[in-house]
């Protein structure tokens, strides 16, 4: 265990990062649980939404410029990369990660990155979490969802367009069957003190919760399922092959069964950084806080300050272990696909695709 936090101490803070590389996502290891833990919490740092338009375009120069001359960012002597440069070829590719999405290039609106998603959960989970009316669960669902919708069409994989009709059917339907699920097991519980008892406090949202969050899902982004999303792989320039070989990306076509792949493994993250924003903030709560003299005698808006720092603080700092799970370039070899496939490709070719956040 202590090797495993080990190995993500020293992802997180690198004594130096790789050479730049522009056909790489990260400066971290994507191969590595540690590696995307450690990518993770920097594409979900919230200052990156303090970042503005001239230093995302400054940040998009710099990686341009690099593309189309390299020569002018390496040392002529050694023909490799001096630190200092390296770190803002890095920084910018990071910045832009952020930001731009990576199928249109085009950017985020910035209440719909995944750097706001922390952020922007901390007032949701607190109505979630609140044991109150029909009207303030029916209010949490629906601005629950409506986010949900909003953060899933933000992120998706964009190789196959939604029309808005579908985008409306799917918000509507997730509303529904959030707030269904949630009202039945209410009914099922109705004779527990949710104030009191921690588990069903949050087990009634959390199973309501992910199960509105994977149908949603697949509502929002059901075109990868009947369409299927983009496959890439890796084409070498040349006849140069073997390691360090020069390589471009090539789009190869479409399949299906990438697409429910990309959506199934979507869902297992959601079902993981579910957990720790509704049922930790409780255990918490009752360990460190709802026993103590000082806590009883706040006023209501107090405690619900404090609960919400707590929540806060579980969202930013569980969400990237859970979202890093699964890399978001994902890979699948040519044996779990389609029939089209195997017939121009081998077995063991391993094709790419966007699998979404």
């Amino acid at each position: 265990m202590s090797t495993f936090f080990k190995n993500i101490y020293e992802s997180v803070f690198p004594s130096n990062w790789a050479q730049f590389d522009p056909d790489s996502a990260s400066p971290y290891d994507l191969t590595s649980y540690p590696g995307r833990i450690a990518h993770f919490y920097t594409i979900l740092d919230p200052r990156t939404l303090l970042i503005n338009r001239k230093q995302l375009n400054e940040s998009l120069d710099t990686l341009n410029k690099f593309k189309q001359e390299p020569s002018l960012f390496t040392n002529p002597q050694t023909g490799e990369i001096d630190t200092k440069m390296n770190q803002k070829l890095w920084q910018s590719k990071l910045m832009k990660q952020s930001v731009i999405h990576p199928d249109t290039n085009e950017s985020i609106f910035w209440a719909f990155r995944f750097s706001a998603f922390p952020v922007l959960n901390i007032p949701i989970t607190t109505m979630l979490l609140y044991p109150g009316s029909v009207g303030i669960t029916v209010l949490s669902q629906f601005i629950n969802q409506t986010y949900n919708v909003a953060v899933n069409y933000a992120n998706r994989n964009a190789t196959n367009p939604m029309s808005n009709t579908k985008l409306a059917v799917s918000y509507v339907a997730a509303v529904s069957v959030s707030c269904g699920i949630r009202f039945g097991l209410r009914q099922v519980t109705r004779n527990y003190n949710l104030a009191t008892n921690v588990f069903l406090r949050g087990f009634i949202p959390y199973t309501a919760l992910t199960l509105a969050s994977c149908l949603n899902l697949y509502f929002i982004r059901w075109n990868e399922v009947t369409q299927g999303i983009a496959l890439r792989i890796k084409s070498p320039i040349g006849n140069e092959k073997g390691a360090g070989y020069k390589y471009e990306w090539k789009e190869v076509g479409k399949s299906k069964i990438a697409g429910n792949v990309a959506l199934a493994k979507c869902c297992i993250a959601r079902m993981i950084w579910s957990v720790p924003p509704l049922f930790f903030p409780p255990v918490i709560m009752r360990a460190v806080f709802l026993k103590r003299n000082w806590f009883i005698q706040l006023k209501q808006w107090q405690k619900m300050c404090i609960e919400s720092s707590v929540i806060g603080g579980v969202l930013l700092t569980f969400i990237p272990p859970s979202l890093a799970t699964f890399p978001q370039r994902d890979s699948i070899t040519n044996k779990w696909l389609e029939q089209e496939f195997k017939q121009h490709y081998t077995n063991d070719t391993l094709f790419y695709f966007n699998k979404g956040l």
